[in-house]
């Protein structure tokens, strides 16, 4: 005897993320893991020459200005510069520049609401984080922010590499840097879903874009798209259920004593292209029993994720991992996208 299935996708909600990924928290990513920062949907672009030297930041469609990459202990930036970053600042680490992004995290495009800045000029070489509270000129990438909310030092924190580019018929540099992901939300108050905007640049100055405004000189044309602070895309979750655990067919009946197979689709969860992720749901019948079940990625790089668990007769023990059911029980599936929600 079977029991009907009920298939509901549910959006605009919130709901526990369990996020499963090993990575050697103390190594810089691969290159396989750095995501590119997009603008309208392609890589961030940038000219060449509209800055000297180390500032000049540039990019294409297929060279990308910007990536970023997020292990869960520290959050990446990449630039890609036209020539080695590397010299006689501060401490000799870089050059007496600086480079830096804005981020919009209140969905505005007249102005930012924090900095991060890598400083080659002060005497000691940092990063920094930079909270800007009031916007003096609307939509300008340069407008200095006010309060200085956290300094780390730059040593062990930044690296320079050979590019895979040759803008200017010149090898270019790529300079990488880190923060720790956790002071990261601490002072934003952002958590691993929300939305955020981004602007590039480089200046002569420690705490304002000035010298290479990337991809537009104003924060309306120049804001990335939005991405969450893993460096995903936010895209609309769709979870059904499936005949078998690679996520094939569509089932809407079940018999008892077989295996339930759940698949949900959202690439914003594929959060680390080279590891296998997971997301969670939760099976239920009203009144009866209810099952939090985790599904796991199809592989390092699909934002598919499936899982199963045994379907039986029996007293319903909820988050037994077995789902116990009547015959003409109506299951529901939920799937919580609390990206897509914040958007």
């Amino acid at each position: 005897m079977g029991i009907s299935i009920k298939r509901i996708t549910l959006f605009k909600s919130s709901a526990l993320l369990v996020i499963f990924f090993a990575v050697d928290l103390f190594s810089w990513p691969l290159t396989s893991q750095w995501l590119p920062v997009l603008k309208n949907g392609i890589n961030l672009q940038d000219p060449t020459g509209d800055a000297s030297g180390s500032r000049d930041v540039v990019g294409n469609t297929t060279y990308p200005a910007a990536y970023i990459y997020n292990d869960g202990t520290y959050i990446y930036f990449r630039l890609r510069l036209n020539s080695s970053p590397e010299g006689s600042g501060g401490q000799g680490y870089l050059q007496p520049f600086g480079w830096g992004l804005l981020l919009d995290t209140n969905l505005n495009s007249a102005n930012y609401e924090w900095m991060f800045m890598v400083d080659g000029i002060s005497q000691t070489e940092v990063i920094t984080m930079w909270q800007n509270t009031v916007q003096g000129n609307p939509g300008s990438p340069s407008d200095a922010p006010e309060i200085l909310v956290y300094s780390m030092p730059l040593v062990n924190n930044f690296q320079i590499s050979l590019a895979d580019s040759n803008f200017s018929n010149n090898p270019d540099y790529f300079l990488d840097w880190r923060f720790p992901y956790s002071i990261f939300k601490q002072y934003t108050g952002l958590t691993d879903e929300s939305p955020l905007r981004m602007f590039f640049g480089s200046s002569n100055s420690t705490n304002t874009l000035t010298a290479d405004l990337v991809g537009a000189s104003d924060l309306y044309t120049g804001f990335s798209d939005y991405v969450t602070p893993f460096g995903t895309r936010p895209t609309t979750g769709i979870i059904r259920f499936v005949a078998d655990i690679s996520g094939n067919g569509d089932v809407t009946q079940q018999c008892i004593g077989n295996t339930l197979y759940v698949r949900v689709d959202d690439a914003d969860q594929n959060k680390n292209p080279v590891a296998i992720d997971s997301v969670q749901i939760t099976l239920s019948v009203p009144g009866k029993d209810s099952e939090v079940l985790v599904l796991y990625e199809t592989g390092a790089n699909t934002g598919i994720f499936t899982g199963s668990i045994p379907l039986t007769y029996g007293n319903p023990v909820n988050n037994d991992g077995i789902f116990q059911a009547e015959v003409n029980s109506i299951i529901t599936a939920t799937y919580i996208d609390r990206i897509d929600a914040s958007l």
